[in-house]
């Protein structure tokens, strides 16, 4: 998918987009504030991504030509996940915990000081947390609280 920022890496992409999407909007009516400008560019980002139909994409939306790919996501035995859940790589401090952020605040999350030096792999599906080895090992599954700052291993 493109925005008009042109994450896509692509210069022809982004010169393409840039240009029809400030055809288009030349062609709306004035925009007589910001919070209208940005309704109609968020308009159109929908409407270019998943109503108009691609030539290069063989005559599907850029929206179901993403749907279609296969997502890569982190695999182990027996643990699941969703496309919502983020990954973060770490090793077990000293003290036998790791570092999360969440909201913009740093919490810890106790693993057991058996594990100091162990690369793991922290599945982050909302409030739900998985410390993972690297060798697909689940070494803790919590419901993170983020009113406490440390989430020992005696809780959930």
């Amino acid at each position: 998918l493109c925005n008009v920022a042109g994450q896509s890496g692509q210069s022809n992409l982004h010169f393409v987009v840039i240009s029809t999407s400030s055809y288009w909007l030349d062609k709306q009516p004035f925009a007589r504030s910001i919070a209208q400008l940005q309704f109609q560019v968020d308009w159109f980002i929908r409407y270019y991504n998943e109503e108009r139909p691609h030539s290069a994409r063989g005559m599907v939306t850029p929206r179901s030509a993403w749907d279609k790919l296969d997502k890569a996501f982190p695999s182990a035995k027996g643990v699941k996940t969703t496309a919502n859940t983020r990954v973060r790589h770490d090793v077990v401090d000293t003290t036998g915990s790791v570092s999360l952020r969440y909201s913009s605040k740093l919490y810890h999350i106790g693993i057991g000081r058996a594990h100091k030096g162990t690369r793991v792999i922290i599945l982050i599906a909302g409030l739900d947390v998985r410390v993972i080895s690297q060798n697909g090992e689940l070494l803790r599954h919590l419901t993170f609280d983020p009113t406490k700052s440390y989430q020992p291993i005696g809780g959930s």
